[in-house]
Formats: C-alpha cells, sequence, structure tokens
C-alpha cells in the first residue's frame, strides 16, 4: 500500500494505491493520524488505485468513520473500482462515496432487500 496526502483550505486527501488489506495498516495509520492532526473539516480517501480490499481494510476505513464522527469531520470516498465500491456499499459504506462530479456530495447507497449487509460467495467472486 502507498500513500499520498495532499491539501487544500478545507480538505485533506489520502490517494491510496495498492491492496487495502491487513498488511496495509502500517502504511496508512500515520497517514489517517496526520489526517487527524491536520484539523482539517474534511479528509478524502481516493480509491481509484486501489486494487484489493479485504475486511481489515473495511475496517481501518470504518474506524476512521467513527473516529472523524467524534471530531466533527467529514469523510469522502471518491473514485473506488467497481469491486471496491460493490464491497463499500455491501458493508453500508456508500453514503460516504462521492459521485465523480463531486467529491463533496456523497452518494445515499441504492441497495434495496434485507440482505444489503451480507457478503455473499457470489460478491466475493468479482474481487481480484
Amino acid at each position: 500500500m502507498h500513500v499520498t496526502t495532499s491539501s487544500d483550505r478545507n480538505s485533506i486527501s489520502l490517494k491510496l494505491s495498492g491492496r487495502l488489506d491487513f498488511n496495509a495498516r502500517h502504511s496508512i495509520k500515520p497517514a489517517i493520524q496526520e489526517c487527524y492532526d491536520s484539523n482539517k473539516p474534511h479528509i478524502i480517501f481516493d480509491l481509484k488505485d486501489v486494487t484489493f480490499i479485504d475486511s481489515a481494510g473495511i475496517g481501518l476505513l470504518h474506524r476512521c468513520i467513527t473516529e472523524t464522527k467524534e471530531l466533527k469531520t467529514t469523510v469522502t470516498f471518491t473514485n473506488p473500482k467497481q469491486q471496491v465500491h460493490d464491497i463499500l456499499e455491501l458493508c453500508s459504506m456508500a453514503e460516504y462515496i462521492s459521485s465523480p462530479a463531486s467529491s463533496q456530495e456523497p452518494l445515499a447507497s441504492t441497495s434495496t432487500g434485507s440482505n444489503t449487509n451480507v457478503l455473499t460467495r457470489e460478491a466475493l467472486s468479482h474481487i481480484e
């Protein structure tokens, strides 16, 4: 996992590339802490170059969402590949995914049905 940070007046962005998994925690946690320390009102995760995400990666993102709520900071995920988007949606994190037109306007989840939070074998088969 490679992490690049950049910021402007109101936000700090983390551009992630590679596998967002258990091994990535060593490179991403310091970058997330840098985001917290920046006191910016918005954290943007650019997921364009994330090639894989597992439960540990989901856990890192979920923890960030939880911790930023306490800091009164918002989180947005931008540019996820379809398989990453699908996993985020299955994990009830679609509301944090922004449309390509605007990283400031999160989309609502479009999933329907009673099993939207269940990660199925079929869904997993679409992940690298």
